[in-house]
């Protein structure tokens, strides 16, 4: 997922996204997953 590389590389841990699904299972390398914006 190219929004996923990105955020690792910005160092972001904060992602905009309306595709809650995919997010909710993916992590980045150190095994955390992104805090999801707008809220649920």
């Amino acid at each position: 997922m190219a929004l996923m590389f990105l955020a690792e590389q910005r160092g972001l841990d904060t992602v905009f996204t309306l595709d809650r699904r995919d997010f909710s299972i993916h992590r980045t390398t150190a095994g955390r997953a992104l805090h999801l914006r707008p809220e649920a």
